[in-house]
């Protein structure tokens, strides 16, 4: 589904869409802004325990008007990409998860249980 016009309030994700960095250097960047006292830093305000970013504070941050904000859950058709001969922002596949390797010897303890 996709608005109109974007919300007043952004997820931190959409945020992060929007300035295109990743989702974790957007957190960082509003914890920065929290810790600094609004000095530097991502614009945002805590919601009970979430963290959101207001959309005029943005656009006031960056002196810009926010129009449209990529949704990272909206699916991409595939069949507008390749007319468009573009590449997709949004992956849209999960990440390769590597599992630890479990050590099968185990280190010798310098006392008996």
């Amino acid at each position: 589904m996709r608005l109109s016009h974007p919300p007043d309030l952004l997820t931190v994700e959409e945020a992060a869409a929007w300035l295109r960095v990743g989702r974790t250097c957007a957190y960082q960047l509003c914890r920065r802004y929290l810790a600094t006292g609004g000095t530097d830093g991502v614009p945002c305000i805590r919601v009970g325990r979430l963290l959101r970013v207001p959309r005029h504070l943005l656009e006031q941050r960056f002196a810009t008007i926010v129009t449209a904000v990529p949704r990272t859950d909206d699916p991409i058709d595939e069949t507008l990409v390749a007319e468009a001969n573009v590449v997709p922002l949004i992956q849209t596949t999960s990440p390769i998860r590597r599992s630890r390797r479990v050590s099968t010897q185990q280190s010798s303890l310098p006392f008996r249980l």
